[in-house]
């Protein structure tokens, strides 16, 4: 149970914390690019962030839940759509530090690192 309870502080934190580090990032980032450019920059990004999103299906996410609610691993198929579907999220979302986590797992190396670390969370915690 407290791993669950510290997943869900650090959740917590983090829903509150990225958004200041992101608003804090584009005022940075502000001061030395024109705003028209940082504009073109969040919806190229956004429109990216969309277009994997609907590549990648919500119903993902339930497969996944479902997986695990059965006791059954994800398959790493079903868990890299998933950690896809969160890069497009953090594309859509507008912010320097958003972009950059969506930019880092389109690598497939990243993607594999993340279901690598995903897959030992699972073991060690959830003995899946």
């Amino acid at each position: 149970m407290l791993h669950k309870r510290l997943l869900g502080i650090v959740l917590l934190l983090f829903l509150f914390l990225f958004p200041c580090v992101d608003i804090w990032l584009l005022l940075q980032l502000s001061r030395g690019l024109p705003f028209s450019s940082i504009l073109i920059l969040c919806g190229f990004t956004a429109v990216v962030g969309l277009w994997i999103i609907r590549i990648e299906d919500f119903s993902v996410w339930t497969l996944l839940e479902t997986e695990i609610q059965n006791g059954r691993r994800p398959t790493e198929e079903l868990l890299e759509a998933i950690i896809e579907l969160i890069c497009g999220i953090s594309l859509l979302l507008p912010g320097f530090f958003s972009d950059a986590i969506g930019i880092t797992l389109l690598f497939p190396l990243m993607r594999l690192w993340c279901m690598e670390k995903v897959f030992n969370y699972l073991e060690k915690y959830w003995n899946l």
